[in-house]
């Protein structure tokens, strides 16, 4: 065929129409695959999203089960209003060894739904002092989503109920109840109960959460115990860490193989970073310094003074926890030993501060007589502002307020508290006593006891109404579980 005869160039021309046909198809088709690939990974987005949620839902069936139970006993359906929805419901896929979440941080594959074609989940456990942390990674195709559910413990209240007592008389010494005092409180409500026995259902449901679950409470001990027995390193001794401005701060690491010293007396120092540090020795902070999302795991004491300001931060220690002069304090705290607040210091934001009682006689030089226990655990003095739910259990298990200091939330205690101060929301106490009974008990401990006396309850503060009272979380181990925080990302 002769192409440039006189009759025209008709196949260049076909060719050339043909190539730019395809060229504007296949710049539209990629501009339509741009325009819809947002709106094609927005269900799917939201799938992996609603897998991660079902996925916490979930962490909490398999924690209200016993370890013997296995997940084939557990409707793995994320609700009974959607069980017929994806078909017929089958058997979980696990075996008969699973023995439920454990707080390892080990992730635990999860199907939510009888389907797998809807994607899956893996749910870990871990603790955060006060909190349970059930932490959830959804996923369905490629797309990963994350939720994290804080489990907090819940009391029974009512707006007229601010004293709750457990052991003696109507309170006396010219205090003033601003509501009712329940007393005595039901039995029910009073004995500790073990996590490894089920509590049994009590008459009166409402008070019923006032239980104190020691087992778990011992759960909890144990792990901060292991991670840092993990991390101690006893072979070098190790002069203290000191921080002393900002970049500083940045670069502390993991592991603090001796005390940490934050100084912000020269410079200011701001850091904000959600890691978890171990110090194996004492935690000091002074000066100018504000802490962000950092948890500190130390084995000996934990003190901030000054103008330190901590924000959202978690501490576990097995000594002393100081917070003094300026100082302000805001998230949670387990300590095995004593809270002391004194001056102008302050606990802020609805925080959960726990002294359990493994407080004891401090040693004493040869042939000294042994110092005495401590009367009480918890130490509100010196127009310290507390915001906050406080609880002293174990041995002592005791609180003391000074007459100017205010708190706001509640005070809990497994002991004896010496109220001077004013307190806005709800007390519960084995008894009320004053300074002088405080003070004859601390001269007396170690030595026999006295025959039994039915206690007289004394009080000299106040205790007033707290309308928000419903918005201070309990630990875990103390009340009912509940959802106190949710999280997604």
């Amino acid at each position: 065929m002769n192409i440039r005869g006189n009759g025209g160039a008709v196949l260049p021309t076909v060719l050339i129409f043909a190539v730019f046909a395809l060229i504007v198809a296949s710049v539209y088709t990629a501009g339509q695959l741009t325009i819809a690939k947002p709106s094609l990974r927005g269900p799917a987005s939201l799938q992996a999203l609603c897998n991660a949620r079902s996925g916490i839902w979930k962490g909490l069936e398999l924690l209200s089960k016993k370890p013997s139970d296995t997940l084939a006993k557990i409707n793995t359906l994320d609700s009974l209003f959607n069980k017929k929805l994806f078909g017929r419901p089958t058997a979980a896929i696990a075996s008969d060894s699973f023995s439920g979440l454990v707080p390892d941080d080990t992730p635990l594959a999860v199907q939510p739904f009888s389907s797998d074609s809807f994607g899956d989940c893996a749910v870990s456990l871990t603790f955060l002092t006060c909190y349970k942390v059930l932490v959830s990674q959804g996923r369905f195709r490629d797309i990963i989503k994350s939720a994290k559910g804080l489990l907090g413990g819940s009391i029974y209240h009512s707006p007229d109920s601010v004293c709750f007592l457990t052991t003696g008389s109507a309170p006396e010494g010219g205090g003033r109840i601003e509501g009712t005092t329940v007393f005595p409180a039901p039995e029910a409500a009073l004995k500790p109960v073990s996590a490894s026995k089920p509590r049994p259902e009590p008459v009166n449901k409402k008070q019923s959460a006032d239980q104190l679950a020691t087992g778990e409470l011992a759960k909890l001990v144990a792990y901060y115990r292991s991670k840092l027995g993990a991390k101690l390193d006893t072979t070098i001794p190790v002069a203290p860490l000191l921080i002393q401005n900002s970049d500083q701060a940045a670069g502390i690491p993991e592991v603090v193989n001796g005390s940490l010293l934050i100084n912000g007396s020269f410079t200011t120092i701001a850091w904000k970073e959600k890691r978890r540090i171990f110090v194996l020795g004492d935690v000091q902070i002074t000066g100018k310094a504000s802490i962000e999302d950092v948890e500190f795991v130390t084995s000996g004491e934990f003190k901030c003074f000054d103008d330190a300001r901590l924000f959202n931060v978690s501490v576990f220690c097995p000594k002393r926890l100081v917070i003094g002069d300026r100082a302000s304090f805001s998230g949670t705290a387990l300590t095995l030993s004593s809270l002391l607040v004194y001056k102008s210091g302050r606990i802020e934001n609805k925080s959960i501060i726990v002294a359990y009682g493994e407080n004891k006689g401090l040693p004493a030089a040869p042939a000294k007589t042994p110092r005495p226990q401590l009367p009480v655990s918890v130490f509100i003095s010196q127009d310290a502002n507390v915001d906050a739910v406080i609880v002293a259990c174990g041995n002592p298990g005791g609180i003391q307020t000074d007459k100017n200091t205010v708190v706001k939330g509640i005070l809990w205690a497994q002991g004896a508290i010496c109220h001077q101060g004013t307190l806005y929301g709800v007390l519960r106490a084995n008894e009320l006593v004053d300074l002088p009974t405080l003070k004859a008990r601390a001269k007396t401990s170690g030595l026999p006891a006295a025959p039994a006396v039915q206690p007289r309850n004394s009080m000299s503060g106040s205790i007033r109404r707290l309308p928000n009272v419903t918005e201070y979380f309990m630990p875990f181990f103390l009340g009912r579980q509940i959802i106190a925080r949710w999280e997604e990302g």
